[in-house]
């Protein structure tokens, strides 16, 4: 089974680089997106890296490996209401305190 990388010369070209804009990403995210593109190895050999790129900003949306700005201001912050905040700190001191009694008896025997 053969596993092939992008060409190490290939760049992404201007109008590709809109295109990607276009979905919604920013120059930083395009730019963490194309070293993982570069360092991916395909099971097939890509004879035609642009639409593979096109591929993969279109899989990496679909699939969530990619946020685009329009998710970030469609993402609601998660609210913990102070009920929550206090059941949790009672479950945790909960846990710590079985853990030191758990540890108590095992000095002791």
């Amino acid at each position: 089974m053969a596993f092939k990388f992008i060409p190490a010369d290939w760049v992404l070209s201007d109008d590709l680089r809109d295109w990607t804009r276009s979905k919604g990403l920013t120059d930083e995210c395009i730019e963490d997106e194309i070293e993982s593109f570069r360092d991916h190895e395909f099971k097939v050999a890509k004879s035609r890296p642009d639409a593979c790129w096109r591929n993969w900003v279109k899989n990496g949306k679909r699939w969530g490996r990619i946020e685009t700005v329009s998710m970030r201001h469609h993402r609601k912050p998660e609210v913990i209401s102070a009920e929550q905040i206090a059941e949790d700190r009672r479950k945790g001191q909960a846990n710590l305190d079985r853990l030191r009694d758990q540890s108590r008896k095992l000095k002791v025997v």
